[in-house]
């Protein structure tokens, strides 16, 4: 659990990069196909804060050792990897937003002070496995809802990125899933 947890706070320490790092060159990254997923519901412990683009690494290297503090405090068991919703995402880039950073959780636990517990639905996703720098990571999104949809289901404003990997932020091995939940 340690180590999890130790992965996990390192990855809010990169997240920064995830809406800031549009950098050129792709040598060290890879973006897999687009997959159409159903992800299954579940119970997700977590907090959730006003960031901007600015704000949200700082924001992250607090919260989600917290995070783990008041999990390991409560022995509430865990279950995958932290994952940072966003309910919805400006363009302006001095905007502020809402970014939920929590975990899916085992039970129907009681959530700690200052916490939030809800019951994270299904959702169908188009979803891409981004391996590579985490301050390139944006670059996991150009492939989503691609121009000449088929008309099927439509994007909602809503983005998950699990982080199923993290060494560094610069860092060739990182991996996230990256998923446009849609309706």
């Amino acid at each position: 659990m340690k180590f999890v947890a130790l992965q996990i706070a390192l990855a809010a320490i990169i997240f920064p990069t995830v809406v800031l790092g549009q950098t050129p060159g792709s040598e060290n990254l890879s973006v897999g196909s687009v997959r159409e997923l159903n992800l299954k519901g579940f119970n997700y412990l977590y907090v959730e804060r006003q960031v901007t683009r600015a704000t949200i690494a700082d924001v992250g290297k607090t919260e989600i050792p917290k995070l783990f503090q008041a999990i390991g405090v409560a022995h509430i068991q865990t279950r995958g990897p932290v994952i940072f919703i966003f309910p919805d995402h400006p363009a302006d880039p001095n905007a502020s937003f809402n970014v939920e950073m929590g975990v899916g959780v085992v039970g129907n636990v009681v959530a700690p002070n200052g916490y939030e517990l809800t019951q994270l639905p299904e959702a169908d996703c188009q979803t891409v496995l981004y391996g590579g720098p985490m301050t390139m990571v944006g670059r996991a999104f150009e492939g989503l809802m691609p121009e000449g949809s088929d008309g099927g289901a439509t994007p909602t404003s809503e983005i998950r990125i699990y982080m199923l990997y993290y060494e560094d932020v610069e860092s060739p091995n990182d991996v996230a899933l990256v998923a446009l939940v849609m309706k």
